[in-house]
């Protein structure tokens, strides 16, 4: 069980008080969870509501229902997502656990302070919180029956982009649809508890939309060897439900939608803030943001290089500016050629990714919001 420290349960209570107006409005965030705010506590002054919601929630070991209710109830709460952050509960790019769990919070809001306000322009705080909420529910991981992990995200009501290398053996025919599951909703509290398992999404039989290989120029940065224009690392599989429109797992219940790429081809200026959003191994979803991350586009603009954190199972990640727009598919960790202490991110850009698909005539594989 997940005990909040004193700051986190101060934290909660200030946020909870600021989302929801009155009685009536914490009932219906409550409403989520499937219980009823008169079975807990009677009416009265907000604040000593609340008081009592966080108490029995504690102990009886729904907190993190709660925390769920509540982001899903007020997407834009920075409070709330500092509190869910700490507890594991949301991905913000900081490691939390029971050892540290005294610093957990104050780690988040330093984190939360350099992505939102550095200077003063990285990204609006209400545009961080209900993009990463978004994003919770639209990225899933990507099982693989050898034991491999991969990252996937949805793009349509029933479309999973991810890399061609996570999924090629299924491409090249030594492998079977079956084989593959794409897990949405896995979460892990700080304490390791898994609150939720998550739910498996099966391939349809109609399952590869598209896809383009990897190149061999990726494993030859040193000779300067560039990717031709249609060696884009990526596969688009078809599920056998349009998940995109059924509603997300947990309290919170929100329909999943899907991540709409910019319209606008990214300029990828040198230093620009991005995002990067992956499950790593068998974990949680994790977050890497950061403030000068753009390195930079390879001599035919269909590579990009980051600074942003990524590890083993973040093949497939969606990359996202300021605006929370797609902007990139995350597919491996370079290093650099010119400093071989050095390493980065790589990813392609979405918009190349757009303009095959439209010379195949596939222009509706990317859905417009929904």
């Amino acid at each position: 069980m997940v005990e909040l420290t004193g700051q986190e349960f101060g934290l909660l209570h200030e946020a909870l008080l600021d989302a929801f107006i009155d009685y009536e409005d914490l009932d219906l965030m409550l409403a989520r969870t499937g219980r009823n705010l008169a079975d807990i506590a009677p009416r009265g002054p907000n604040p000593a509501v609340v008081t009592r919601l966080i108490k029995v929630a504690q102990t009886r070991d729904w907190i993190g229902e709660l925390i769920e209710a509540a982001r899903a109830g007020n997407d834009t709460n920075m409070q709330l997502i500092e509190v869910a952050a700490a507890i594991g509960l949301a991905s913000v790019g900081v490691d939390v656990s029971e050892d540290n769990r005294e610093q957990a919070l104050g780690n988040v809001n330093d984190h939360l302070e350099r992505i939102v306000g550095s200077k003063g322009t990285l990204i609006d705080a209400g545009t961080f919180a209900s993009g990463i909420q978004e994003l919770e529910r639209q990225v899933c991981r990507v099982e693989v029956k050898s034991g491999a992990f991969g990252t996937g995200f949805l793009i349509g009501p029933d479309r999973v982009l991810t890399n061609h290398h996570v999924v090629s053996h299924l491409i090249d025919a030594s492998g079977e649809p079956n084989e593959i599951v794409l897990r949405f909703d896995f979460r892990r509290l700080r304490d390791g508890q898994t609150i939720s398992p998550g739910i498996e999404v099966r391939l349809a039989d109609d399952w590869l939309v598209d896809f383009e290989p990897f190149s061999p120029a990726d494993s030859q940065e040193a000779d300067g060897a560039l990717p031709a224009p249609n060696e884009l690392n990526y596969a688009v599989l078809r599920t056998m439900e349009p998940i995109g429109l059924q509603p997300s797992s947990g309290a919170g219940g929100s329909i999943r939608r899907w991540i709409v790429p910019s319209e606008m081809a990214e300029p990828f200026a040198t230093g620009a803030f991005l995002m990067l959003v992956a499950h790593l191994q068998d974990g949680p979803m994790a977050v890497s943001a950061m403030d000068d991350a753009v390195v930079g586009l390879n001599g035919n603009g269909t590579r990009v290089r980051y600074r942003n954190t990524t590890g083993h199972g973040s093949s497939g990640s969606p990359v996202v500016n300021r605006n929370m727009d797609l902007v990139a598919l995350h597919h491996a960790r370079r290093r650099n050629p010119d400093d071989a202490t050095v390493d980065y991110g790589e990813g392609i850009p979405i918009s190349k990714i757009r303009e095959n698909l439209t010379r195949k005539g596939l222009d509706s594989v990317f859905a417009p919001p929904s």
